[in-house]
């Protein structure tokens, strides 16, 4: 599945499809219902989108940086790594397509197993930044709690 390349990392192109152009637009139009119930009525509507739009970006980035674990951790094990396309569509949610075999199923675990922790350690930044954001702003404590609780 082909996507628009943005970047390389380590020699990896990194692509987006298309459909993560619908995808962004759900998230933000998604985080703009939670952000609308903790905002006050004098809240501008372009605050609130704009917490919406920072909201879909960060979980962009947390999928790439989901993925950039899998593909490191299987350069760390002799596997080539042709590109990361993020992507809505097909068999897979997003992926990285690897090539060659690994040397042991220890290695194998390694690979899978790299993407959930960065996931994880994500998601428990962002968590345990929630209390002090919301001292904030309970705009801000709100996007921190919708990306800890996501990852």
């Amino acid at each position: 599945m082909e996507g628009w390349e943005f970047m390389r990392i380590k020699g990896i192109p990194v692509r987006v499809h298309s459909s993560w152009v619908l995808l962004f637009m759900v998230f933000t139009t998604s985080a703009l219902t939670q952000f609308s119930k903790v905002a006050g009525d004098l809240t501008p509507a372009w605050l609130i989108w704009g917490y919406g739009f920072a909201t879909a970006f960060l979980l962009f980035t947390s999928v790439l940086l989901h993925e950039l674990g899998h593909s490191f951790a299987a350069l760390s094990q002799g596997i080539k790594v042709r590109s990361i396309t993020l992507s809505l569509l097909g068999r897979e949610f997003i992926g990285g397509e690897f090539k060659g075999e690994y040397s042991d199923p220890i290695g194998a675990l390694k690979v899978a197993a790299a993407g959930p922790l960065v996931s994880i350690s994500l998601g428990s930044i962002f968590l345990s930044v929630v209390n002090y954001a919301n001292g904030l702003s309970p705009l801000l404590g709100s996007l921190f709690l919708q990306l800890g609780g996501i990852n």
